[in-house]
């Protein structure tokens, strides 16, 4: 919940501080005044369409420096994993390979 703990700051920074944040929310996201609430207290994760709608709204970029819409989706990946994952495949080429030379060896 870090990253909505960082969007809720940012947009309490963004709009002026006599505006009730909740009802704010509550009435743009259609969404009960508990429930918005809940969503400020980070009782209740913001759901990705609500976290893109007051992305564009209030104009605030997201967390790691673009702009969130609907075109972008952003994803940590494992690049160790994806090396395991190609050497596996090559190492299983390679055995295959081996295996069919030791196979017509065996025939002559």
């Amino acid at each position: 919940m870090e990253y909505q703990r960082q969007l809720i700051e940012r947009l309490r920074n963004s709009i002026s501080p006599k505006i009730n944040l909740a009802e704010e929310l509550a009435d743009f996201l259609d969404i009960s005044a508990d429930s918005a609430y809940r969503r400020l207290r980070c009782e209740t994760a913001f759901t990705m369409d609500e976290a893109i709608a007051i992305s564009d709204h209030y104009n605030l970029p997201d967390l790691m420096g673009g702009s969130l819409n609907a075109k972008t989706v952003s994803f940590r990946m494992n690049p160790l994993a994806m090396m395991r994952t190609v050497f596996l495949t090559i190492y299983a080429c390679f055995l295959r390979i081996f295996n069919g030379l030791n196979r017509r060896k065996m025939q002559l």
